[in-house]
């Protein structure tokens, strides 16, 4: 994604913290957290000056929110506290599986307050917070693809210029999973699932 990304834009890495480098060289990207230039202001600035935000649910997406830049969540652990109210955002749910079951868990579990709920802080497993809950419950976290991230980020391109069109399966599949989460009045102009993921993994509904 960071090649595709670089071929078309100027990708700044932002983080005020970086605990591994990412050894990505490209006369387009910047190491912003491994530079001399880091400050709060500048930490959000860089993200409002953006197209689109591109990581996890935590940290500068918070300044992509209020900003009202769009948001690509990569690796979202909580759709059951999924930002509908953001601007135009994709997610890329991760896919959680039991190794007790040998099966993954569906989006109506994930979505499930009483199920598996944490021994330490009573969370259920959709809402998981520490590492020790999935491992007490022998659950495995799987996260994105290379593809998955790839066509999700050429979905968000598509979707900051308002040209993602939207197939009558791709519609169907979106209402489907925000009833599963209770968020039936989700605008689909705003906050959407990655189509491709849902369709790759649509067994999820079973």
């Amino acid at each position: 994604t960071l090649e595709y990304a670089c071929k078309k834009y100027f990708v700044i890495r932002s983080a005020n913290v970086i605990e591994k480098s990412s050894d990505f060289k490209n006369q387009n990207f910047f190491e912003y957290g491994d530079s001399r230039f880091v400050s709060n202001d500048l930490d959000h600035y860089l993200v409002y000056k953006s197209k689109f935000y591109v990581g996890a649910n935590s940290g500068p997406d918070k300044f992509a929110r209020f900003s009202n830049i769009p948001i690509l969540y990569v690796n979202d652990f909580h759709l059951l506290w999924s930002p509908i109210w953001s601007k135009k955002c994709i997610s890329i749910p991760v896919k959680l599986f039991d190794n007790q079951k040998s099966k993954h868990l569906s989006f109506s579990q994930m979505a499930d307050k009483n199920y598996m709920p944490s021994k330490k802080t009573s969370l259920p497993v959709g809402l998981y917070s520490i590492d020790e809950d999935y491992k007490e419950q022998s659950i495995k976290i799987i996260n994105n693809t290379d593809e998955e991230i790839l066509r999700a980020f050429k979905e968000m391109e598509l979707f900051c210029d308002d040209k993602l069109k939207l197939d009558d399966e791709d519609i169907d599949l979106q209402k489907k999973v925000w009833k599963i989460f209770k968020k039936p009045y989700n605008n689909i102009n705003n906050f959407i699932i990655s189509p491709f993921f849902l369709k790759k993994n649509s067994y999820l509904f079973n």
